[in-house]
């Protein structure tokens, strides 16, 4: 009996050294590695302290203290440090709802798409941003703006300093000011240093106001069809040679020139030139001055002298050089 004890007592023992051995062999083992073949649902949280690798995942809510990897491994921004939260998706990246950022937006690859993005605050660009449309309530660029296709960019335009660039048109539905200068059209600028307030048009410019300014100056021909008013000043209308025409004395126009030609071809049967109006208007009088006293002795024509021409022969009518009235006719010209 004693003999049979011993036996059971034996037995006894080593299957329980066998049971203790088999499930620290399995705690060693599992603390390693754990590779589960079938599915796994846990009713609360898993917690993992080293690296977690799946194939396949799927969870209602997954947070990391560290980072979360998903996908192959691949080359990560310098941004990166793996720490603080950082999220990396080796391939695309679909959101169905909306997202959040509380901190900054960031594309250091070829190019960022987005369907549509609300940005609360603001957004900085440091390379080149191509938006097909956009709205905001304020943009600023601190090198240049270009709106449209690209197209010829005019003189002075240079890439920064706050360009603004507009392939199509642009409509300003309050005022449009310039602190330097203005040009309208593309062509080449030859008069103007396009500073302090200059205004460049290189078509034809249509004012349905009133144009005022302190000078004009015209390379070609200046056409008034409504006529044109000096305003009443008392100033010169300097011409193209330095003659000029002036109103210094009120009611009286003067010529600087020394001869003021009418070149006509109306017939002699056709009023040229009204000195006065028809009968029964108001007359007029035509004055031609004449020399100082004494002139007449020493210089014949030199009292005033009106010239004319019949069949290319001129005649000029000039007060009699003797006595003290009587009109003079004779074939010459007057100088």
């Amino acid at each position: 009996m004693k003999k049979f004890y011993h036996k059971l007592f034996r037995s006894t023992l080593s299957t329980i050294l066998t049971v203790v051995i088999s499930c620290l062999a399995i705690v060693l083992v599992s603390y390693a590695a754990t590779t589960i073949s079938a599915n796994i649902v846990t009713g609360g949280t898993l917690a993992v302290t080293g690296l977690s690798t799946f194939t396949t995942a799927t969870s209602t809510s997954a947070t990391s203290t560290a980072y979360l990897y998903v996908g192959p491994d691949f080359s990560e921004d310098t941004n990166m440090n793996f720490t603080g939260g950082d999220l990396m998706v080796a391939d695309a990246l679909n959101v169905g709802g909306v997202t959040y950022l509380d901190g900054a937006l960031q594309a250091t690859s070829t190019s960022l798409f987005t369907g549509a993005a609300n940005f609360y605050s603001t957004v900085n660009v440091t390379g080149l941003a191509t938006f097909t449309t956009a709205t905001s309530t304020s943009a600023t660029s601190t090198a240049y703006l270009y709106v449209g296709a690209d197209g010829a960019e005019p003189q002075g335009w240079d890439f920064s300093g706050g360009d603004l660039f507009v392939t199509g048109d642009a409509y300003f539905n309050n005022k449009a000011t310039s602190s330097v200068a203005f040009a309208v059209g593309s062509g080449t600028i030859n008069n103007l240093d396009m500073a302090g307030g200059d205004l460049y048009v290189q078509g034809a410019a249509e004012f349905d106001g009133t144009l005022y300014g302190a000078a004009a100056t015209f390379s070609g021909v200046l056409t008034a069809s409504g006529g044109l008013d000096t305003g009443g000043a008392t100033t010169d209308i300097t011409l193209k040679n330095d003659e000029t025409i002036g109103n210094a004395t009120n009611n009286v126009i003067t010529f600087s020139g020394t001869t003021m030609a009418m070149a006509t071809t109306t017939a002699t049967t056709t009023v040229g030139v009204w000195i006065s109006g028809p009968a029964g208007t108001a007359t007029s009088s035509l004055i031609v001055g004449g020399g100082a006293a004494g002139d007449a002795v020493s210089n014949a024509t030199a009292s005033g002298c009106i010239q004319m021409y019949r069949e290319g022969v001129a005649y000029r009518i000039m007060v009699e050089t003797v006595g003290t009235s009587g009109l003079r006719v004779e074939a010459g010209t007057c100088n």
